[in-house]
C-alpha cells in the first residue's frame, strides 16, 4: 500500500496541480501516519501468516458455496452452519444445512415459518432443512449420495409434479 500512496501524496500536494486545495500538514501527517501503520502491520502479519498454518474463515470458505456429491453431481449450496458449544470445549462444527428453510431464516424467521407451511401444505416431503454431518464434508464436496439423501427432495418434488406434465419435460 505505501508505494501506490506516495504517488497521491505527491500529487495532493503539488499548488500548480490542485491549486488552493492542496493538503495541508495535518492531512499529510494523517497519510504518513496511514503509511507507516500499514508498513507495521504488514511486517509483522506476514511472518504469523506463514507461521500460523492454514485457518478456514468458515462463513467465506463454506456458506452459500456448492455441494458435490460423491459423483460429482452438484446438488445445491449449502444454505447454513451449525455448531456446537460443548462445556469447557472450544466451538467446533457440527452441521451443514440444506434446504430453502434455512435459507429463508437468513432472511427473515417468520418468512422461514411460512415457507415452510406453503411447502408442507404443497406436498413437500421434507420441509425441515438437511442436516449433514461435519465429518462428511471433505475438501471439495461431500461424501453422500444425492439420490440417498432428503436434500434434493424439492428438486424432486418439482420433477414429478411440475416437469414431468410439461411436454417434452419429462
Amino acid at each position: 500500500m505505501p508505494p501506490v500512496i506516495i504517488p497521491f501524496l505527491v500529487l495532493m500536494n503539488d499548488e500548480l496541480y490542485v491549486g488552493k486545495y492542496r493538503n495541508g500538514w495535518i492531512s499529510n501527517s494523517v497519510v504518513i501516519f496511514t503509511i507507516a501503520l500499514t508498513f507495521v502491520l504488514a511486517i509483522v502479519a506476514i511472518p504469523l501468516e506463514i507461521i500460523g498454518g492454514y485457518e478456514m474463515d468458515v462463513i467465506r470458505d463454506i456458506l452459500d458455496n456448492q455441494l458435490v456429491d460423491s459423483n460429482q453431481r452438484k446438488m445445491g449450496k449449502v444454505d447454513g452452519i451449525v455448531m456446537e458449544f460443548p462445556d469447557r470445549e472450544p466451538p467446533r462444527l457440527a452441521y451443514i444445512e440444506v434446504g430453502v428453510t434455512t435459507l429463508t431464516r437468513r432472511l427473515n424467521p417468520r418468512l422461514a415459518g411460512f415457507v415452510a407451511t406453503i411447502a408442507s401444505k404443497w406436498g413437500a416431503k421434507q420441509s425441515e432443512p438437511f442436516r449433514i454431518p461435519w465429518s462428511k464434508v471433505r475438501d471439495i464436496g461431500i461424501d453422500v449420495e444425492a439420490e440417498a439423501i432428503p436434500a434434493l427432495g424439492y428438486e424432486k418434488w418439482l420433477r414429478d409434479r411440475i416437469i414431468a406434465r410439461i411436454p417434452g419435460g419429462g
